[in-house]
């Protein structure tokens, strides 16, 4: 498994962004990796390093650098799109797991783990998903 590192990106002026379907009236709750890619490319390009940049990741048949999607946080809690490769866990009379769009990071260890979920400490938030 390539190393990898989590950084929280937090605005410092106002910034929106939209869902794919374009809609302009609209946000979403993930920022896309594309996205994501065009800013870092905009600021190398401010900074003088865009051909270095693009050697690095566009034109490189092993790129230096590859990004995820940013997904949200609040506080400590990072939040992913659950795997689906393993969600949603087995069926629960308490917790509607299908009802999540996102969940705690740590939860996709224990998912992987083949772990059972206490459904006592779980509830899918409906305003938050």
């Amino acid at each position: 498994m390539n190393p990898g590192f989590i950084v929280r990106l937090q605005p410092r002026g106002p910034w929106r962004f939209g869902p794919q379907s374009g809609t302009r009236d609209r946000v979403d709750r993930i920022f896309h990796s594309d996205s994501l890619y065009s800013a870092v490319t905009l600021a190398m390009l401010q900074l003088g390093d865009l051909a270095e940049w693009i050697a690095a990741t566009a034109d490189a048949a092993s790129p230096a650098v590859q990004f995820s999607s940013c997904f949200p946080y609040q506080g400590n809690i990072l939040y992913i799109v659950p795997p689906t490769s393993v969600w949603p866990p087995a069926q629960s009379l308490k917790v509607r797991w299908k009802g999540a769009r996102f969940i705690p990071l740590p939860l996709v260890s224990s998912l992987l783990g083949d772990k059972p979920l206490d459904e006592d400490r779980w509830v899918v938030a409906f305003t938050s998903e």
